[in-house]
C-alpha cells in the first residue's frame, strides 16, 4: 500500500521528498499534528523541496498560522519561480490576511504572463470583491471568460455584492442577505465567500450556523477561512473557541504549542490559552 511503499522508499533514501508527501497525504486531514511532523521531517531532509514547502504552507494555512504559511508559500515560489500555482498560493494567503494590495500586485503581475489561467481569474475576482470594487467583480463574473458557468451562480454573486453594498439595517440589506443564505444553501455561492460575507456584515448567527454545518457536521475542508481578515467578528464572538474545540483545532494548538496568529490580537476579548483550558 501507499504507506508501506513510502516507508520502503525512505529506508533506501531518507531525502526522498515525494515519500514524505505521500505519507502526509494519507493521514486523515484533521490529524494536523501527524501531518505537521511528517512535513517537518521531510523538510529537514530536503529543505529545497518546493513541493514540501508548498504542502506545509497549505497545512499551516488551514490551522490559522498565516504568517508561517506565508513564509513557506513564498519559499516554495522562490524555489520554483515559474510555477503559477505557487504564486497564486502566496496571493491567496495575502488576500485572506487582508493585504489586498499585495494580492492585487501579484494578480497584475501574473496577468501579463498567463492571463487566461482559471486560478488567476478567481484571484482577480476575489481581489475585486474584497477590495470593494464591486463593479469590477461583476464585470469579471459577466465576462465571456468567466469561470462561473451557471446563470444562477452569477446571480448569487450579484446578490453577494448587493449585500455588501447595502446600508446596514435596511430592507435592501435584509433582502440581499436572504438571497445569499439561499445561494449558500443550494451551493451556488462558495462556502468561504458566504461565511466571510456573513461575518463582515455582522450576520454572525448565519456565519456560525454555516461554519458548523460545513466544517463540524459535513467535515469539509477549507477551515482557513475562519482565520481570514473578513471573519474577524466571528473570532471576537464567544461561540468561536467552542467551535474550534469541536473541529479539533483547539487540541492541535494546545498539544503543538503553536497558537494561531489571531491569538496575538490585543483586541481579542479572551485569551486563547485560557479558553482552551476552560473548554478542554
Amino acid at each position: 500500500d501507499i504507506h508501506n511503499n513510502a516507508e520502503r522508499a525512505l529506508r533506501q533514501d531518507r531525502g526522498l521528498g515525494e515519500a514524505y508527501l505521500a505519507l502526509e497525504r494519507i493521514e486523515p486531514r484533521r490529524r494536523w499534528d501527524a501531518r505537521e511532523r511528517t512535513l517537518q521531517e521531510g523538510l529537514q531532509q530536503d529543505e529545497r523541496s518546493s513541493a514540501l514547502s508548498s504542502a506545509y504552507a497549505s497545512m499551516l494555512f488551514e490551522v490559522g498560522r498565516y504568517d508561517d504559511a506565508l513564509a513557506y508559500a513564498r519559499n516554495a515560489s522562490t524555489l520554483e519561480p515559474l510555477s503559477l500555482n505557487k504564486r497564486l498560493a502566496v496571493a491567496s494567503i495575502l488576500l485572506q490576511n487582508g493585504d489586498i494590495e499585495s494580492a492585487r500586485d501579484i494578480a497584475d503581475e501574473l496577468s501579463d504572463i498567463q492571463p487566461d489561467d482559471p486560478g488567476l481569474w478567481l484571484l482577480r475576482l476575489r481581489v475585486a470583491f474584497w477590495g470593494e470594487t464591486y463593479d469590477d467583480a461583476l464585470a469579471l463574473i459577466d465576462n465571456p471568460a468567466s469561470q462561473i458557468r451557471s446563470t444562477r451562480a452569477r446571480e448569487c454573486w450579484r446578490f453577494a455584492a448587493g449585500a455588501m453594498r447595502a446600508a446596514p439595517s435596511t430592507p435592501a440589506r435584509a433582502q440581499a442577505v436572504r438571497h445569499v443564505v439561499d445561494c449558500s444553501n443550494t451551493g451556488d455561492l462558495p462556502t468561504a465567500q458566504a461565511l466571510m460575507e456573513y461575518s463582515a456584515i455582522g450576520e454572525l448567527d448565519e456565519a456560525f450556523a454555516l461554519a458548523r454545518l460545513r466544517f463540524a457536521d459535513e467535515r469539509r475542508g477549507g477551515e482557513e477561512v475562519l482565520f481570514s481578515a473578513a471573519t474577524g467578528p466571528m473570532r471576537a464572538d464567544a461561540r468561536f473557541m467552542p467551535l474550534m474545540r469541536d473541529l479539533g483545532l483547539l487540541a492541535y494548538w494546545r498539544l503543538s504549542g503553536h497558537w494561531p496568529d489571531f491569538c496575538r490580537d490585543p483586541g481579542l476579548p479572551y485569551r486563547c490559552q485560557a479558553e482552551a483550558q476552560r473548554l478542554q
